[in-house]
């Protein structure tokens, strides 16, 4: 007989919000922004845009793995051809959490927080996108519609874009992503997991 993983939790270094808002992330990486792939835990590398590393020197710019990520592959008619946009939305709840600093890696970056957080708009970087859940309204019916509760209050701009090697490094997020998928699928997943043990129900 099958039964579903009980095993599987929250990770003991997060608060049930702050895995919340990243899944959040997650699923809208999908359904909002149309990611062909998308991931949390997500190795980006380092901050590329050396002008904004100057300006903004106070910033602590060491962080290379993001909450999730997605890469959209969207056609562009100017060019007639394709060009994948890596996103990375970064959760935060706090603003020891926010000083510690955020991954900036993506083309275009995100911070997600709740409505109630004491985090706003305008203590992120201005280049970031802000989203705001509303956990009094978070809501999602079905994968056909928007989810309910999340607003973009800014978008972002886009930054990175012009990285070098940046193929070499599209193909390196790629394998991150696809390789922590595995990972958890083949030992974590729901159905069939390390611990388990088949047996027969009655009458079989």
């Amino acid at each position: 007989m099958l039964k579903p993983n009980t095993d599987i939790r929250i990770p003991r270094n997060e608060t049930e919000k702050h895995f919340l808002l990243k899944h959040v992330a997650l699923s809208l990486l999908k359904t909002k922004f149309s990611s062909k792939f998308a991931g949390t835990e997500v190795e980006l590398g380092l901050f590329y845009n050396t002008e904004l590393r100057e300006k903004y020197r106070d910033f602590k710019w060491k962080k290379k793995v993001a909450d999730a990520v997605g890469i959209q592959r969207k056609y562009i008619k100017k060019t007639k051809d394709y060009e994948f946009i890596v996103r990375n939305i970064e959760a935060k709840m706090t603003f020891a959490d926010l000083e510690n600093g955020y991954c900036t890696s993506g083309d275009l970056n995100y911070i997600i927080t709740t409505k109630d957080s004491p985090i706003k708009e305008s203590n992120v970087l201005p280049f970031m996108g802000y989203i705001e859940v509303d956990l009094d309204n978070l809501k999602w019916e079905n994968g056909f519609v928007p989810i309910g509760g999340v607003e973009i209050i800014r978008e972002p701009k886009r930054i990175n874009f012009r990285r070098k090697k940046r193929e070499a490094w599209l193909e390196v997020v790629r394998d991150h992503m696809l390789q922590d998928y595995t990972n958890d699928a083949a030992f974590r997943g729901v159905w069939f997991y390390p611990g388990f043990e088949y047996k027969k129900q009655r009458g079989y």
